[in-house]
């Protein structure tokens, strides 16, 4: 997406291991924990001629790795204006947080502060809290930041990314809210 905009590459390699290895394995592990949806024992079986890729899954799919790209080339070419020595520090982090707090839209298909299910899997919670540890250690422990190419933030640059990282969870969530609300004016 950076390149098609005339951007330079906001990441490298060795970045995208660690951030398949940090975002991926214990939000993937904590899913794999978390508890059924209220009243999933009541819904009609799918449909075996349905495909396992919905339209509706796919669609999905899309609009929130388009939220998260595009929450990661805007904090990017921030930091490409203002610092640009940390412009890919800045990239680096905001995809990676702003993977780990997708946890929070893939957990149901209703809205996480809903009905107490923000506590209902405190391994989705702990998963977030790793994987964000994990990431500051890669800013801040300086072998770990050489390998991974990447520098401290400043306060300006951490405001920048915490924005960028929370706008795709939280749009996701005011989506899920508002499916909810048409889903119960039926």
């Amino acid at each position: 997406g950076a390149g098609l905009i005339g951007l330079p590459m906001p990441l490298r390699p060795l970045q995208l291991l660690w951030l398949n290895m940090v975002t991926d394995t214990f939000p993937a592990l904590a899913l794999a924990l978390e508890p059924g949806d209220p009243g999933v024992m009541r819904r009609p079986p799918r449909d075996p001629r349905e495909a396992i890729l919905s339209r509706d899954f796919v669609l999905s799919i899309l609009l929130y790795g388009g939220l998260i790209t595009v929450s990661t080339l805007v904090a990017f070419a921030w930091a490409l204006a203002w610092a640009p020595l940390q412009a890919v520090t800045v990239a680096f982090t905001t995809l990676a947080l702003a993977q780990v707090l997708h946890l929070g839209n893939a957990r149901s298909e209703g809205p996480m502060f809903a009905g107490g299910r923000f506590w209902s899997n405190r391994y989705a919670v702990a998963a977030v809290v790793v994987s964000a540890l994990l990431q500051l250690a890669a800013l801040y422990v300086a072998p770990l930041a050489a390998t991974l190419r990447v520098v401290p933030l400043g306060l300006d640059a951490w405001l920048v990314v915490l924005a960028c990282s929370v706008a795709p969870a939280v749009a996701g969530q005011g989506l899920k809210y508002l499916g909810r609300g048409a889903q119960l004016g039926r």
